[in-house]
């Protein structure tokens, strides 16, 4: 067995252990002669953290996420290109008139109509089609 002696203050080392095994004498340190770290304030040995198997590839899907994260937020910040100037004139809006019958109106010869009244509602900025007698609204120039 192993035997620790105390004096004042001091804690020695433990003692080791001798075996007789055939003849010959073995002398192998006990579990308790081993030093161990204590962590402070508890009677537990300290142990070294181990990464297992599945914690690294956890930590290889976060690393993954957060640059993927990271890529998505970095593609948003691209700044547009400044719409570029469009020459216009202004039309009233009379009684009767819809965007559908303005857009024909000015459309070109085989140009889709519902183009030109996508195209006006954009310029104009509109969120539905139904236009006020008095309106203004803005007409590319031909």
């Amino acid at each position: 067995m192993s035997t620790v002696a105390l004096s004042t203050g001091r804690i020695t080392a433990p003692r080791s252990e001798a075996r007789t095994t055939g003849g010959a004498t073995a002398v192998r340190p006990t579990a308790s002669a081993r030093p161990a770290a204590v962590r402070e304030g508890s009677d537990r040995p300290a142990t070294r953290m181990r990464l297992t198997r599945r914690g690294r590839l956890v930590l290889v899907g976060l690393g993954l996420a957060l640059a993927a994260g990271a890529g998505s937020i970095a593609g948003q910040a691209v700044a547009e290109a400044p719409i570029a100037e469009q020459a216009t004139t202004t039309v009233v809006v009379g009684p009767g008139d819809s965007l559908w019958t303005i857009a024909q109106g000015i459309a070109a010869p085989g140009e889709d109509v519902r183009d030109v009244v996508s195209g006006l509602a954009e310029l104009n900025e509109l969120d539905g089609l139904g236009l006020q007698v008095g309106e203004e609204l803005l007409l590319p120039a031909s």
